[in-house]
């Protein structure tokens, strides 16, 4: 399971191309890094562009668990879903397997409910045939950031 933290970020935000006009926001970004201290660096850096002289944001960075990340670049708008699923699994093998009822969360990236709702089912089915998606929320999360995407040997396959 990779390592995914949820960085809150209150800054000043240009309104206007110029900057002339501005106002303090609150943004949610999902970040995949080492630590908390990594995902604050590259946090702080992405933001930059966005900041005045002197501005400096505010970070509140938590650790999150994701099952996994459903992904998909070819969307131009989107939002980020929170889906629970539950699926019935065999545990062991043979006549000594035993049914066992597992929990997941993931982050799906979609065009609205009912395309996170699909994304979401397809991936339960690929990990059990008995699959029920008991929970399907839409998130604050703006964007997600994947500091390590380039570097094989950080990210590895995950």
């Amino acid at each position: 399971m990779a390592l995914y933290y949820e960085a809150k970020v209150t800054f000043t935000k240009p309104l206007d191309a110029a900057g002339t006009k501005r106002r303090k926001t609150t943004d949610v970004f999902l970040c995949h890094a080492l630590g908390y201290a990594d995902t604050e660096q590259h946090v702080r850096e992405h933001v930059a562009v966005y900041l005045s002289e002197g501005d400096i944001p505010e970070i509140d960075i938590k650790k999150v668990k994701y099952a996994d990340l459903i992904l998909d670049d070819k969307l131009q708008e989107y939002c980020f879903y929170k889906g629970k699923i539950e699926a019935v699994i065999l545990d062991g093998e043979g006549e000594m397997a035993k049914e066992k009822k597992v929990t997941q969360v993931f982050l799906v990236q979609a065009a609205d409910i009912d395309g996170a709702l699909k994304q979401l089912h397809q991936q339960g089915l690929a990990f059990a045939s008995d699959v029920e998606i008991v929970h399907l929320q839409k998130t604050n999360i703006l964007d997600y950031l994947d500091f390590y995407i380039a570097d094989p040997l950080v990210h590895g396959n995950q």
